[in-house]
């Protein structure tokens, strides 16, 4: 499966856009062969969101759309990103496909999450940097200098 900013595909077929949540929860369900547990979450503000759980993919629909972080491989099922940045690669993989740094979490110096496939999105401004249009992209969280998840939803100009 090729996670992108816009969606998900499966062996090169159809574009599952993730404001499809019924279109995207059937090609997970499809792809695992499984029904996902489905739950409540609660979010910001006296929201509550919908969780759909497979074992190693949690899609979780905000209003009309998706966003999904994939933290494990499947039997059978592997998860890349359009630049072929998979579960697995290595930090310097990421960089060389055009990850960039994003968040220290650890405040060690070195990235604990890489941002990938970033695009502007008109009409919003830049959080982290002041005057520029913001972007999208998706996030790599790193462990142990390899990418140990994916997520979709990551953006520089929402502060939730």
């Amino acid at each position: 499966m090729v996670i992108s900013l816009d969606g998900a595909s499966v062996d090169d077929g159809a574009l599952v856009p993730f404001d499809d949540v019924d279109g995207l929860v059937a090609s997970f369900t499809d792809l695992f062969g499984t029904a996902p547990d489905e739950s409540t979450v609660d979010g910001p503000y006296d929201s509550a969101y919908t969780a759909y759980d497979w074992a190693s993919v949690r899609a979780l629909v905000a209003d009309t759309r998706v966003t999904v972080t994939i933290s494990a491989e499947a039997p059978g099922v592997a998860f890349t990103t359009e630049q072929g940045i998979g579960l697995g690669s290595a930090r310097a993989e990421a960089l060389a496909a055009g990850a960039e740094d994003d968040w220290d979490e650890n405040g060690d110096g070195i990235a604990d999450y890489l941002r990938i496939g970033m695009r502007e999105v008109p009409g919003t401004q830049s959080l982290t940097t002041p005057g520029a249009v913001g972007t999208e992209y998706l996030t790599l969280k790193i462990t142990d200098d390899v990418v140990s998840s994916i997520s979709t939803g990551g953006n520089d100009f929402s502060d939730i």
